[in-house]
Order: structure tokens, then C-alpha cells, then sequence
């Protein structure tokens, strides 16, 4: 993994890599930007291969928190805005209850649920 500053709310400049990993941004910003930030990385992505990678909480309370101008996203929520821009959870993955995880997501598409790859 190579870190690299890039403005998120342009076009990613690295197209089809492994994994594009966003920690702890989403949660700064509400759903319409988080869709500009997310479509970036789905249009970067190469179908079948690439992943992004959001470590941020997902938290299991019915409603989401609110703190110092972030949000606390629940899993609906991250399913919703994460569908919206044209990607499909694959994982959640949460070492403990209210704890940051890790949500592990691919491109959606026809045939994602029946193993076929191009």
C-alpha cells in the first residue's frame, strides 16, 4: 500500500489498482459528497478486482450519531450510500460492538452474485 494525497472530489488520477482505502473521511462529510467521493473511486475501478476499503464505524444503533460536524453512519446507511454509487458490500468486518470496521466493497453489477468474472 502506497499513501497519496489526492483531492477527493476529483476524478482518482490511478485507475484499476488492488484497493482504494478511505479512513476516517466519509464520516466529515454528508451523503452528496460522500457520493461525489465514492463515484470517483467506483469510475477508477477495475470490475472483479479492485476493492475499496472504508475503515469508519458502522455502528449498530438504530440511528446514526452526529458529533462535532461528523456522522456515525449504520450499516443501512453505508449499504444505501455505498449501492447509490454503484457498489456492493461484500464485508463488514468489526473486531468488536462500536468499534471502527472495516467495509469491504466491489463494483456491483449483472452476474456479482453468481461468481462469474470477465
Amino acid at each position: 500500500m502506497e499513501p497519496m494525497a489526492h483531492d477527493f472530489f476529483t476524478p482518482q488520477p490511478i485507475m484499476g489498482t488492488r484497493a482504494y482505502y478511505l479512513r476516517n473521511i466519509l464520516h466529515d462529510w454528508g451523503d452528496e459528497k460522500c457520493l461525489i467521493i465514492l463515484l470517483n473511486k467506483a469510475a477508477a475501478m477495475k470490475p472483479w478486482y479492485s476493492k475499496v476499503l472504508v475503515n469508519e464505524f458502522a455502528i449498530f444503533r438504530p440511528r446514526p450519531l452526529c458529533l462535532l460536524g461528523a456522522i456515525e453512519r449504520a450499516e443501512k446507511q453505508w449499504r444505501e450510500l455505498l449501492t447509490t454509487a454503484g457498489l456492493q458490500i461484500e464485508r463488514i468486518w468489526t473486531a468488536e460492538p462500536e468499534s471502527q470496521s472495516i467495509i469491504e466493497a466491489r463494483l456491483a453489477g449483472p452476474g456479482v452474485d453468481d461468481g462469474e468474472s470477465t
